[in-house]
């Protein structure tokens, strides 16, 4: 039991986190009352002080918990994992025994929760806060596409969500409750399938790249630069082998409520005063920079058919197969620019109703044609491939 607690959490920092409390409890031990001092904000009691030094703990405790529970942050250790019989459920042979809470936890948690029953200032909620809310921010990150896209963008919105009901200490902890059970169903379902599959074939191929030969290895490489360099267009991408899937519609629209939400709670904490003007400055090239960038991406490969001299020459001004690429990506922004303008003039213009127009940029950004294949493949133009040299 001694050795699963050691594993747990550091000894050294729960006894250094005990002598502090006690020393905050000595007034109350000795005199059965708060000590009463002067501070800069005013008289402060020792009870107040317990309640602080109890919720520091819970933050560090939570902050090294969630550091050290996966696996995977730990190559050495992950690599040695994949070599054992361990699977899904069964505790970790080093370090913490789970990823999520267990009974060694409410140990350390348990003498700081039981004192703050008799503490007036503390709250066990806020302490259940405290120590949830450093442990989802850290797992979110350690989690990323490991667990499933989704499960990270659930936690980021529930986060987004926290800072909105910060003020009522019952819906925080309801909020942040759901969030570890998130975290630590997105913590399985990383884990489901261990050893993985991708797993296996990368040592694989890493053994047989170690059995090749420095010369081997070094004609291999020069052969796949060239051979990249040669084929560097957006057709060769798109026809790669090992291109990434595209988004799915669901994707799209959960992306553009991501942006808008979080568009409204960066608005609302920066105040509604000259609302309107701060969205020409700040929305419009946060949101229309992106496109922009990605239209010049896009086209970065594609020589168009005619130059602008060309066009004028010819009077052959618009190329509809070519310049549809621009159109895709300046709609989306006369359409931001209309709805903040007409929103303005109507009286309408709020937190809301800009981050409204946001999600609906993204919207129409993500599903206005033609799509990246689509123009690819249709489109009026010549490939940029890069000269490689004299054969």
């Amino acid at each position: 039991m001694i050795a699963i607690l050691r594993r747990t959490f550091s000894c050294r920092l729960f006894v250094a986190a005990v002598v502090l409390y006690a020393l905050a409890s000595l007034p109350v031990i000795l005199e059965g009352r708060p000590l009463v001092v002067e501070t800069e904000d005013g008289l402060q009691s020792t009870d107040r002080l317990r309640a602080q030094l109890a919720i520091a703990f819970c933050v560090l405790y939570g902050f090294v918990r969630a550091c050290d529970a996966n696996p995977r942050t730990k190559d050495g250790y992950y690599e040695w994992l994949k070599t054992t019989p361990w699977r899904p459920g069964m505790a970790f042979p080093i370090g913490a025994q789970y990823m999520h809470f267990y009974w060694a936890d409410a140990v350390f948690l348990g003498f700081f929760l039981l004192a703050e029953l008799f503490n007036p200032m503390g709250s066990l909620l806020q302490m259940m806060i405290a120590l949830l809310l450093p442990y989802v921010i850290v797992q979110m990150f350690q989690l990323g596409e490991a667990a499933g896209g989704w499960y990270l963008y659930f936690i980021v919105m529930g986060l987004g969500l926290v800072t909105q009901v910060w003020s009522n200490v019952y819906v925080t902890s309801a909020v942040i409750g759901l969030l570890y059970l998130t975290v630590v169903r997105g913590q399985w379902r990383g884990f489901s399938g261990f050893p993985f599959t991708e797993d296996l074939e990368d040592r694989a191929r890493h053994l047989r790249e170690s059995l090749e030969t420095r010369l081997q290895q070094s004609q291999a490489i020069r052969a796949l630069k060239k051979a990249r360099d040669a084929t560097s267009s957006t057709m060769f991408n798109v026809l790669s082998p090992d291109r990434p899937d595209p988004a799915s519609k669901r994707s799209k629209m959960a992306f553009a409520a991501f942006v808008g939400w979080w568009a409204y709670i960066i608005l609302a904490a920066a105040g509604s005063e000259n609302l309107y003007r701060h969205s020409l400055i700040i929305v419009l090239p946060v949101m229309v920079g992106p496109s922009l960038l990605s239209c010049v991406l896009a086209t970065f490969f594609a020589k168009p058919p005619i130059s602008i001299r060309g066009r004028i020459l010819t009077g052959n001004l618009i190329v509809p197969r070519y310049d549809i690429v621009y159109l895709s990506h300046l709609i989306p922004a006369l359409v931001l620019v209309g709805l903040l303008v007409l929103g303005n003039a109507l009286g309408a213009i709020a937190p809301w109703y800009v981050a409204t127009c946001c999600a609906v940029y993204v919207l129409c950004l993500m599903f206005s044609p033609p799509t990246q294949d689509t123009w690819t493949f249709t489109g009026q133009f010549h490939n940029r491939l890069k000269r490689t040299g004299s054969a």
